[in-house]
């Protein structure tokens, strides 16, 4: 009796069933987790069948796809994988190593923490041949103000290594250039930072950067960009030159004899810096709540309570960011709050 497994893959996971050629399902659709336990108990469940003709089907989904396919293949099960691709280029960035995404979460794994040690253990096999003392040390030598935090960390890094069936194994060339991925990556970060650094220290000899710098919510570098987006910002003759010049203004909407001057914002500006002041808007509405009666954080939420929703509450802070700004660099006045 012939049969098919069928593998929906997913990040981390796929969705299963077993049916023959009759359409009998075997197993029920039912999730699995990509490491070793899950595959253990799903191969258990297909051998019960005793079946003499299987064949496990499945599309190739990123990279996602090849923990599945080496686990089959290992075990000696007839394994189809649809539009396979294989190329190195699978593996060109950290972000395609899920179990390490999983561990150092969202940017965190383009931190010093997460590149020194994917460098020095870039593989889970790796890692659970180490003591959790030598994974604590190496994370704890990076950054010594958090000890309790990474010995947590240290012994459920190992805790997942000890289940996890990694695509390839940690003899594969992909391995070594997962390292020297990491390597690369901490000297383009060094430069940046670098780079990073002069900048600031150019953008300070602007008699405005310390006025614009004092504006709670935006720090050195956030100054130092927009600075190098708006220059002068006192060329302008009003702030509403500098607001068009960032492409804030509204649009004016006209149909028949009927004006509306309160449009959507033109774009038509400086992008760059308008994405500046969105970001500055964000920073703004982060710590608000730290900053009683801050103008801009109160202003955010009375557009909020109008019904405005968050992107445009936003944009709103930026324009009324931009009017402050103006102001302050044109009297030469520092940031407070009243």
């Amino acid at each position: 009796m012939k049969a098919v497994l069928s593998v929906d893959v997913a990040k981390g996971k796929s969705m299963v069933m077993l049916s023959t050629e009759y359409g009998e399902v075997l197993i029920e659709p039912k999730e699995i987790k990509h490491n070793l336990k899950d595959f253990d108990e799903l191969k258990n469940q297909i051998n019960s069948f005793k079946l003499e003709d299987l064949t496990i089907f499945m599309e190739s989904t990123g990279i996602y796809h090849l923990p599945v396919e080496r686990y089959f293949k290992e075990n000696n099960f007839n394994t189809l994988v649809i539009n396979s691709l294989t190329t190195k280029n699978n593996y060109d960035t950290l972000r395609k190593t899920p179990e390490f995404e999983e561990i150092f979460k969202g940017s965190r794994i383009y931190e010093e923490t997460a590149l020194n040690f994917i460098k020095t253990f870039p593989h889970a096999y790796i890692v659970k041949e180490k003591r959790i003392d030598a994974l604590y040390n190496n994370l704890y030598k990076t950054n010594s103000g958090h000890d309790y935090y990474y010995k947590r960390l240290a012994n459920r890094i190992k805790e997942i290594s000890l289940n996890s069936y990694p695509g390839v194994d940690k003899d594969h060339s992909d391995v070594k250039n997962l390292s020297d991925m990491a390597s690369i990556l901490q000297e383009n970060i060094k430069t940046i930072n670098e780079l990073k650094n002069k900048m600031i220290e150019t953008a300070k000899e602007s008699p405005y950067f310390d006025i614009i710098n004092s504006f709670y919510g935006i720090g050195e570098v956030l100054t130092t960009k927009l600075l190098g987006e708006l220059g002068d910002i006192t060329r302008f003759d009003n702030h509403k030159q500098l607001i068009a010049f960032c492409g804030l203004d509204p649009t004016i909407i006209q149909s028949g004899k009927s004006i509306n001057v309160h449009g959507t914002i033109s774009k038509r500006g400086n992008k760059y810096a308008r994405w500046i002041l969105f970001n500055i808007s964000q920073m703004v509405v982060k710590l608000g709540h730290q900053c009683p009666n801050h103008p801009v954080y109160n202003y955010y939420l009375t557009k909020k309570a109008e019904g405005k929703h968050y992107y445009e509450s936003l944009t709103a802070c930026s324009t009324k960011i931009l009017r402050m700004l103006y102001t302050m660099c044109k009297n030469n006045t520092t940031f407070k709050i009243n």
